[in-house]
């Protein structure tokens, strides 16, 4: 067999391995994308709501009842756009970064409002002139509260509001799921952080707050403000009807303020409809935290106490609310695996296929035409 030969016959075997391990490859990651301890749903446009029934539990476990008082919004707003409320506090570089990301997403976002609750340093000139494609609202705030994230700013032109960090990095691919999620369920908190809590002995009042979902629970009750999309009409209703108690419990412990919009919200969707989850997890794919990158910071649920102050929270929750009003949730909305995957790896199979047939082709016809050699 002469060196061409050999050559051709190596180079085939060679890419012969090399796409059979891809394809492999490929096919375990489209299997394990899907994995997850939840109940979970491909989402599809137009298409979430038919997957995700209204059946529920004595317990108000993934029940998903749509109130008609937020199938209406009560005025003229923009449906296909959302708005970002970003409270920020002494971290300039970062909500510059932050700001980037959100101003090239302007065929989603219709505003951006700018919470700045540092009393001490005036807002610098590089926000107030930061380029971007969508409209940047800056209110300077009088006092330096966790509850000014929640307010009913009249800039908000749309039904839908992302609470969102000013740390926090949310591709696009990701807040397109959460979206499209929300627009199917407007009476919900949609995000990518869940929570639960239990009452630890049933009965004694006291509460545990958990941190993560477990295997043997994947239960979940409520969902972190961090990046969560909800309706318009909830921040009014946390600003009018948040025990002053509760406020001031907030403003004190720099903590909590999450939990109770999943209060309000939890509370009013158990008035007409039943006690019922408050919110529904979205799979995230691409969502970065570039403080803890950067300088190695936490936030503030990093703290020393973090824990046992949202368990007295709790308490105090349970005892204006006369217990604490969330269902419990095991859904998952996930992202939906392209068909064109599928065709990718055919392909890829195809090729395989010709490149085995290739490789005997050659091979036998060297072997001829060595024999052939040989005789003459």
């Amino acid at each position: 067999m002469g060196h061409r030969g050999i050559v051709l016959s190596a180079i085939c075997v060679a890419t012969l391995f090399i796409l059979s391990l891809g394809a492999y490859s490929y096919n375990i990651f489209l299997n394990d994308s899907n994995k997850c301890n939840c109940e979970t749903y491909n989402a599809k446009e137009g298409d979430t709501g038919n997957v995700l029934h209204e059946e529920t539990t004595d317990n108000g476990e993934n029940k998903l009842s749509i109130p008609v008082e937020l199938k209406v919004p009560a005025f003229q707003s923009l449906t296909d756009k959302f708005t970002v409320i970003m409270p920020t506090y002494k971290r300039v570089n970062l909500l510059k970064k932050v700001l980037k990301n959100y101003c090239s997403m302007s065929s989603k976002i219709d505003s951006i409002i700018v919470v700045w609750n540092d009393l001490e340093e005036e807002i610098p000139d590089s926000i107030k002139s930061f380029p971007c494609e969508v409209t940047i609202h800056l209110k300077k705030e009088k006092i330096n509260s966790l509850n000014n994230r929640f307010m009913p700013f009249p800039e908000i032109k749309t039904e839908c509001v992302l609470s969102a960090d000013d740390d926090l990095l949310i591709s696009q691919e990701d807040l397109a799921l959460q979206f499209e999620t929300w627009q199917q369920f407007k009476h919900l908190i949609v995000g990518f952080a869940a929570r639960s809590h239990s009452e630890d002995p049933p009965g004694s009042g006291k509460y545990v707050y958990k941190f993560k979902l477990t295997q043997e629970d994947p239960r979940y009750s409520f969902i972190l403000t961090t990046s969560a999309m909800f309706h318009v009409k909830y921040l009014e209703m946390y600003q009018s009807q948040l025990p002053d108690t509760l406020r001031e419990f907030i403003d004190k412990t720099m903590n909590c303020e999450d939990i109770l919009l999943n209060v309000i919200v939890a509370n009013y969707l158990t008035s007409v409809s039943g006690k019922q989850c408050p919110a529904i997890l979205v799979e995230k794919k691409n969502i970065r935290l570039i403080e803890r990158e950067n300088s190695g910071y936490k936030g503030l649920w990093h703290r020393s106490g973090h824990k046992p102050v949202r368990e007295q929270c709790f308490s105090l929750v349970a005892e204006h609310y006369n217990g604490i009003p969330f269902g419990y949730s095991t859904l998952k909305i996930i992202h939906t695996v392209d068909n064109s995957n599928n065709s990718v790896t055919i392909l890829l199979l195809c090729l395989v296929i010709v490149l085995i047939v290739l490789f005997f082709i050659i091979f036998f016809f060297q072997i001829y035409k060595y024999r052939v050699t040989v005789r003459v």
